[in-house]
């Protein structure tokens, strides 16, 4: 019998010794349900760099070396807990799922791309900011100094710092990009405030400008941990790379014409403060799931029920709970599924509204295994309070916690009643 947990094991194994992870630190856990499914899941983690290596089944079998599709993930991290690459692939027949192979395969590509310094590598899944204008030294590098003062101001306690090098000798050139991190707020703001080639070594402004941003790099180094790695690209690769990042700006000669441009692309009330929430609906970050274990209850459903899912967001939200919601996280819409159960697996609570069908078994299968508290709540018609025939035989079978409503404040009710024994 194929024993998919130990080749689990092995290609997180193979996949550390590629990315040349001496020593890496495993954690790795197992949760298998028959005729559900398994999830395996391992971090591994070394000096600067960490990955996370998913496997997910789904079967209607017994035996876990059986199922009808078979998916794997692999996310790379740097010492910032930036998410740099992520890759993930399917498969429909066990005959072609080589998960070492795989595994060799998507971690060479990020040694390749590491080693390259592919920028869309370093970048990873952040914002990218543009701040001052290509070739303008004065103006850019005002912002710059504005910027990270502002930033270090506001208490970050490390700093990193991208120096690109584009050229050699008296015509080099150099931009900077430094990491904005949010980590002590609930919401994740983080992005990278980007400066594009604005000094040089050729002389006048711009090797003086070279000279200041150095030295206020070398000031910063004495007050808080600063890490500068330096990068060689072309000039014109680098701004291409911002401009399909969707970044706007401009390098004309018209120096104030092109501010003006910059202010007005840029729009009133974009840049609000923190505590007005960002310009367009942020979504939460995997890496930083918010509130505490105690506090947090998965909701459970089918988004085509999404009003009946906000109103129980509602509830707990005014219960003094967290509410967690896949569709709030930065996750494609196919992926939602697979990462609803490390969203599960963080809370401490789960509700999950199963009036209109969605493949909910396997999630309430996983939150008896992991330990989650579980209220299943559907509508009903009258006070006999009998499941709909949408809600599914085994659902019921589970010996769960469960509830039939007839109206939003008997709905409020039991989800208090239950989130307070």
């Amino acid at each position: 019998m194929r024993d998919l947990y130990l080749e689990f094991l092995g290609a997180g194994q193979l996949i550390a010794k590629i990315a040349g992870m001496e020593n890496a630190n495993f954690k790795s856990v197992k949760y298998e349900t028959p005729k559900v499914g398994v999830d395996y899941v391992s971090d591994a983690s070394a000096e600067n760099v960490r990955f996370n290596f998913h496997l997910r089944t789904e079967s209607s079998e017994s035996d876990f070396s059986k199922w009808t599709n078979l998916s794997l993930h692999l996310y790379f991290y740097n010492n910032h807990d930036l998410c740099q690459f992520h890759k993930h692939k399917e498969f429909k027949h066990p005959e072609e799922a080589n998960i070492r192979q795989w595994a060799s395969e998507t971690a060479e590509d990020y040694v390749f791309r590491k080693s390259s310094n592919d920028l869309e590598l370093l970048f990873g899944d952040r914002d990218i900011r543009v701040r001052g204008l290509a070739g303008i030294t004065n103006a850019t590098l005002i912002e710059f100094i504005i910027n990270l003062k502002g930033y270090l101001d506001w208490g970050a306690d490390r700093l990193l710092v991208y120096r690109f090098h584009h050229g050699t000798g008296r015509s080099e050139g150099f931009s900077y990009a430094f990491l904005v991190e949010s980590r002590q707020l609930i919401y994740d703001y983080s992005f990278w405030c980007v400066f594009p080639t604005f000094v040089g070594m050729s002389g006048g402004t711009g090797y003086s400008g070279y000279k200041q941003v150095e030295a206020l790099l070398k000031e910063t180094k004495e007050k808080t941990e600063v890490e500068i790695i330096d990068i060689v690209v072309n000039e014109d690769t680098f701004l291409e790379f911002l401009r399909k990042r969707n970044v706007t700006f401009t390098g004309s000669e018209n120096q104030l014409e092109d501010l003006v441009k910059l202010f007005e692309y840029f729009g009133e009330g974009v840049e609000k403060p923190v505590s007005e929430g960002p310009s367009k609906t942020k979504k939460y970050s995997l890496s930083e799931i918010p509130g505490k274990f105690e506090k947090r209850v998965f909701i459970g459903g089918n988004y085509d029920n999404i009003s009946v899912l906000r109103k129980i967001e509602d509830i707990v939200s005014d219960l003094g709970y967290q509410p967690i919601l896949a569709l709030e996280f930065e996750v494609p819409p196919d992926k939602i599924h697979d990462q609803d159960m490390v969203l599960l697996h963080s809370c401490k609570h789960s509700v999950f509204e199963v009036t209109v069908p969605n493949g909910h078994l396997m999630e309430l299968e996983r939150a008896k295994e992991y330990g989650v508290k579980t209220l299943v709540v559907f509508q009903v018609r009258d006070e006999s309070r009998n499941p709909p025939p949408s809600v599914s035989a085994m659902i019921l079978s589970l010996g769960l916690p469960k509830h039939g409503y007839l109206s939003f404040e008997e709905l409020r009710k039991a989800i208090s009643d239950f989130l307070q024994k």
